[in-house]
């Protein structure tokens, strides 16, 4: 299954109705847009961590 969560708080609304109805293991591959990326702040993080 494939969902766009706009707001990664809503992740576990998302997710526990699987665990407690069909005992189920959820794994998330998270995937971020070139837009998402570019809103990232990788440049500030790069220069903090260097």
């Amino acid at each position: 299954m494939i969902v766009d969560v706009a707001d990664p708080s809503k992740v576990p609304a998302l997710a526990e109705p699987w665990f407690l109805s069909f005992n189920a293991d959820v794994t998330f591959h998270i995937v971020m847009s070139p837009e998402d990326l570019g809103r990232a702040g990788l440049d500030a993080l790069g220069k903090k961590w260097a």
